[in-house]
């Protein structure tokens, strides 16, 4: 055999090929099974290097590779979780990893590394199966220890991706309550992270404000770890910055959670330059995350570029592993034409959401209980649509409406909030097919929807029933209703008066817009 350095730059030479001759794989399978305890991390270093497309090719030599569990514990250890050029390759390893465990002990432990790699593929329901084996292994052995708390934390976040939302705040209750009583010394970074998942997890059942205060001390916590040690504890920063920025959103934070957001992608941008494998996923998370805050507080023309990024980044992500990435890519593309649209960039705007809705009827077909995320995608195209287009907008928005309609148990933190956004644009178009009656009764209905959730979460909501009550009065105007009209706008002044207190200046037009509609039709004093 070659000595390893020789190997290696063959092996970075049939990789390279391998961009254009997809048969050199195969090639690259046999050359790693000659000796693979010497050149399977040799060519998982020109994989993560990205010098060419070979996880398929990798992830096929470890089956039938001569390793013994350590070896295999030396090789998945290799590999970033997050990582983009390796994903199958882990999982074959974990797998094997699984198989080879000597104890139950070491099966606990093996259990819940395949439950992470699985979910690096988009195996969520396996990763749920995975995780609560490792879990019950641990309480087998009475193991109160860290084992038993990174096992639960981890469970918590795949029963979050199968759309058990009450059984994830469990688990991740469970694993916080487990760290805090193993202490610093023996929790470590263990506890902030398994807060950052809480947070999560407690936003996706309603309960913000909690979810936001563990958000803040998972931040805390990674800021002192960062501070001794910046090199281990960046990237956990970074993405317990990305849920602080949406927890705080959440709470009517905006200010602070924009900060949050621009800070993350500050450090990934950084993490980006060192190690691309292991950060390119964060960083598309949190663009998107950016982009967000940023056009939420009305500055579209700086998210239109934020979103574009994380677009281009998930573009690549999902040619190497469509599965774990459509989602994302689809969700981004769905943001991006909103803010194009904002911005008048109108057949951008619908080249860009109709691929989104593509993408998502693909996704509902294999998991329906995406359907709302195709719903709040229909809203946007409608939104395109609604100038000249206003029948097919109108279909657009009957659909969502009806897909929100016909999963209304769905768990999904934005559902309820895109729901009455999606009932309101159907009023609107409503309205402008000549509609009235129609238009008038939906509009009320989205009224009330925004009253509910104002309850729930005032902060987060306010906004929203603001503008579904200008609507509102548009619609009694039509109507001949004056003073409905003027108890509506009355109410949509003062809920914007109060939203322009706590962010000055970022909500004027829509304060002024409303104060003038009022003051004509005021009556004099």
């Amino acid at each position: 055999m070659p000595s390893t350095t020789a190997a290696t730059r063959l092996l970075v030479s049939l990789a390279r090929a391998a961009r254009h001759v997809p048969d050199t794989t195969t090639t690259i399978t046999e050359v790693v099974g000659v000796s693979p305890r010497t050149l399977l991390p040799a060519v998982m270093d020109v994989a993560r290097g990205g010098h060419g497309p070979i996880d398929d090719a990798v992830a096929a030599a470890v089956p039938e590779a001569t390793l013994d569990h350590d070896d295999l514990r030396v090789l998945v250890a290799r590999i970033p979780f997050s990582t983009t050029a390796l994903p199958r390759t882990a999982l074959a390893v974990a797998r094997r990893l699984l198989d080879s465990a000597p104890d139950a002990a070491a099966r606990a432990s093996a259990a819940l590394e395949l439950a992470n790699r699985l979910d690096g593929v988009g195996a969520w329901t396996d990763a749920v199966v995975a995780a609560e084996e490792s879990v019950r292994l641990h309480r087998e052995l009475d193991s109160r220890g860290p084992g038993l708390a990174r096992a639960l934390d981890v469970l918590g976040g795949q029963l979050a991706e199968a759309g058990r939302s009450d059984d994830a705040v469990s688990a991740a209750e469970e694993a916080v309550a487990l760290y805090r009583e193993l202490g610093p010394n023996s929790g470590g970074p263990g506890l902030a992270r398994a807060l950052k998942n809480l947070g999560v997890n407690l936003a996706q059942v309603k309960r913000s404000g909690e979810a936001a205060d563990a958000a803040e001390e998972s931040v805390r916590l990674y800021r002192e770890l960062a501070r001794t040690d910046p090199d281990a504890h960046a990237s956990g920063l970074a993405l317990a910055l990305t849920q602080l920025s949406n927890q705080l959103d959440r709470v009517g934070r905006w200010t602070e959670s924009l900060d949050a957001a621009k800070a993350a992608v500050r450090i990934h941008c950084d993490l980006m330059r060192t190690d691309p494998d292991a950060h390119t996923r964060d960083l598309a998370d949190a663009l998107d995350v950016l982009g967000n805050r940023t056009g939420e507080l009305g500055r579209r023309a700086d998210a239109v570029p934020l979103v574009a990024e994380a677009v281009a980044l998930y573009r690549d992500l999902a040619e190497g592993e469509p599965e774990a990435y459509r989602f994302d890519l689809a969700h981004a593309l769905s943001l991006l034409g909103n803010h194009l649209s904002a911005t008048g960039r109108a057949i951008d705007a619908l080249d860009t959401t109709r691929e989104a809705e593509r993408a998502f009827r693909d996704l509902t077909a294999v998991r329906p209980e995406k359907s709302s995320c195709l719903a709040h995608t229909l809203v946007t195209l409608a939104i395109v649509l609604k100038p000249g287009r206003s029948k097919e907008a109108l279909a657009a928005l009957e659909e969502a409406v009806g897909l929100y309609e016909r999963w209304p148990d769905l768990q999904h933190d934005n559902h309820a909030s895109n729901h009455a956004i999606a009932v309101g644009h159907l009023a609107d178009a409503l309205g402008l097919t000549g509609r009235r009656t129609e238009a008038l009764a939906v509009a009320e209905e989205a009224v009330q929807m925004w009253r509910e959730l104002v309850e729930a979460e005032p902060a987060r909501h306010l906004l929203g029933l603001a503008h579904a009550l200008h609507a509102l009065g548009h619609k009694l105007a039509v109507v001949g209703r004056r003073d409905d009209e003027l108890a509506a706008l009355r109410e949509s002044v003062r809920l914007y008066e109060e939203a322009d207190r706590r962010l000055p200046g970022m909500f004027t037009d829509e304060l002024s817009n409303t104060q003038l509609h009022l003051r004509r039709i005021e009556p004099a004093p």
